[in-house]
């Protein structure tokens, strides 16, 4: 029965092909009858073709748009049988572009005659040979159809895909602005790094971080500088297609993100994390006389205020003389023009602000000499001669 109704299709197939055969023949002459005639033994043959084929020809697996991402993985070029990569994010398909994209069709009757694309706004439709890339970044639009053998064409089909073959762009950000002496970067203990990673197209995936050769891990939310000494910093992020960046960034700090210039294309090689304070030194002029434990100077006496630091360097020094309640800048020697106790505090800054203790020194200024005072001192005395009377 199954035979009787493949036979009855067949015919009525070839029915109907000759007959508008033979439809279009009627206002021809002989040679077109003849014609018309050979059409329809070609429509038998095409008939007897597709009856052979068992489901009809088939290339593989047709591309197609779809908003989830597992559909994705599966009707576009995958990653598990392409080059290149895939990702959906619910939205949108991204991929670089050794990613590359396969065009498919079947059709069960007249059979598949071609399939033809465009990519964006060509002029033209190319005939589809094989899986193709798309190499510029951006999103693209492919159109696509195909065409069977009698000339059916389907409508268009369009798929959009975002080309990204870049790593994410990466900077980062120091709460403190570190000070640059002969290209090394002085930073005070306590500073927190920011690493900050952006991606134009598929989103980053994950942000990593390696100090003093130590193995990657996860970046979370900064990174607190407070060992002493060298700090070789790394890093890299990671997009959702595998591209990845590594150390490249611009170089900002949080007065640059408030207007002020940053330190434009400073590529971190090398960070020093200083905490040794300056060392304040008080010196007279002339030297302190001690007394009973106690320090004496004259009042023609003056004071200088050093302070050291061979690191970063020595920012600000400054004073308190007598207890006075506040500090004030250092700027030059101290001069004492009254006697009595005097008393001088300093402490100095480095350019990072590491602040020294304070150094204190207690003093007395005397500028007065001594009084002499003279008395005859020594045997006995002779008296004084008795009082005689007066001549009568």
């Amino acid at each position: 029965m199954l035979l009787n109704m493949k036979r009855t299709t067949k015919v009525a197939l070839v029915l109907a092909i000759a007959s508008a055969s033979w439809l279009v023949a009627q206002d021809l002459q002989q040679p077109g009858l003849d014609a018309s005639d050979k059409a329809a033994q070609d429509a038998e043959k095409k008939v007897d073709e597709a009856e052979r084929a068992t489901e009809g020809t088939t290339t593989p697996a047709r591309v197609e748009n779809s908003a989830s991402a597992d559909t994705a993985t599966h009707s576009t070029a995958t990653a598990d049988n392409q080059v290149g990569r895939i990702f959906n994010d619910g939205k949108t398909t991204y991929a670089t572009s050794q990613a590359r994209f396969e065009l498919t069709a079947t059709d069960n009757v007249s059979m598949l005659d071609y399939i033809e694309y465009k990519i964006n706004d060509a002029n033209q439709f190319s005939v589809y040979g094989h899986p193709f890339s798309i190499d510029k970044e951006g999103p693209h639009r492919i159109t696509y159809r195909s065409v069977d053998r009698v000339g059916n064409r389907e409508e268009d089909n369009i798929f959009n895909v975002t080309i990204d073959n870049s790593g994410p762009y990466m900077n980062f950000a120091l709460n403190k602005a570190p000070v640059v002496i002969d290209g090394k970067r002085y930073l005070a203990p306590g500073t927190k790094l920011e690493v900050r990673a952006t991606d134009n197209y598929s989103g980053v995936k994950s942000v990593e971080y390696s100090i003093n050769g130590s193995d990657w891990q996860p970046y979370k939310d900064g990174i607190v500088l407070d060992k002493a000494g060298a700090a070789q910093f790394k890093y890299r992020a990671i997009d959702n297609l595998g591209n990845k960046s590594e150390n490249s960034s611009g170089f900002t700090t949080a007065s640059a993100q408030q207007g002020a210039s940053p330190d434009d294309l400073a590529i971190i090689n090398s960070l020093y994390v200083e905490n040794t304070p300056p060392i304040v030194q008080i010196t007279p002029t002339n030297r302190w006389i001690n007394v009973d434990g106690k320090k004496y100077a004259r009042r023609d006496n003056s004071y200088l205020v050093e302070a050291q630091d061979a690191e970063s360097g020595v920012a600000n020094i400054f004073v308190k003389v007598d207890n006075a309640a506040e500090w004030q800048i250092y700027s030059g020697r101290l001069v004492f023009q009254t006697e009595g106790p005097r008393s001088i505090e300093a402490k100095a800054v480095d350019k990072v602000g590491n602040e020294s203790a304070p150094v204190r020194v207690d003093f007395i200024v005397d500028d007065n000499p001594p009084k002499s005072t003279i008395r005859p001192v020594g045997g006995n005395t002779a008296p004084a001669p008795a009082e005689q009377p007066a001549a009568q």
